[in-house]
């Protein structure tokens, strides 16, 4: 095998285990955490292969650069994974925008508001403790 290969594969098994993940951070929790273990078992073979492997201490700054850039194009497509305050953070920040006081009222008042947009909906029904202004 090819010293170009042997980089490329361990390049395209990364970017394959990303997309896992970002097609599990779309599901539930439990696909979520299998996705981030998965991801975490593979990245750990893969390091564990390149610290052994000689190939790769032929590798230029391009190679790395393209991979990092490959799996942060896939990353922005993931939803965050086991965390729910950016839910919080859109919603203060739009409470912020439209009244001033993201303090007046808890989350959990503005359910019935029919004047919320769809969006804003989304993430106020992501809120963790929406009793708590």
């Amino acid at each position: 095998m090819t010293t170009r290969a042997r980089w490329a594969l361990p390049g395209w098994l990364a970017a394959l285990a990303a997309a896992c993940v970002a097609h599990a951070s779309h599901g539930g929790m439990p696909d979520q955490l299998f996705g981030v273990l998965g991801l975490l078992l593979i990245n750990s073979c893969l390091i564990a292969w390149l610290a052994v492997d000689d190939a790769f201490e032929s590798l230029t700054i391009s190679h790395v650069l393209i991979t990092a850039i490959a799996l942060g194009a896939i990353g922005m497509l993931t939803q965050p994974l086991l965390e729910d305050d950016h839910f919080r953070y859109l919603w203060d920040g739009y409470i912020t925008a439209t009244t001033g006081n993201p303090f007046a009222h808890a989350p959990s008042h503005y359910f019935v508001d029919a004047g919320v947009p769809r969006t804003m909906q989304d993430a106020l029904n992501g809120i963790n403790n929406p009793d708590i202004p």
